[in-house]
């Protein structure tokens, strides 16, 4: 019970503190919270016009080993979501 507990908050505590969210509205891209790079910004307006992608947000949270793992909206379809995370790996 207690290590279900444990899972939960981990959970918890991941998706309140994203290292980043990154926001989608027609032909715009916007940072709400956290720090990336402006190339990776401009990758991810770039990949969101080539895909349709005209609402919807992207974000990541820690891992925990200590990595990212890069979340989206239902409306992003996965190859897309896959193309945010090659553009990510190359940015940083």
């Amino acid at each position: 019970m207690n290590r279900i507990l444990l899972q939960i908050g981990l959970a918890y505590r991941r998706l309140l503190n994203p290292e980043f969210l990154v926001q989608f509205h027609e032909t715009e891209v916007k940072l709400v919270a956290g720090r990336v790079s402006n190339s990776f910004l401009k990758d991810c307006k770039d990949i969101a016009l080539m895909n349709n992608i005209t609402n919807g947000f992207l974000y990541a949270v820690k891992s925990e080993y200590g990595g990212s793992i890069v979340k989206c909206s239902r409306n992003i379809p996965a190859d897309s979501l896959q193309q945010f995370r090659n553009a990510l790996q190359f940015s940083r």
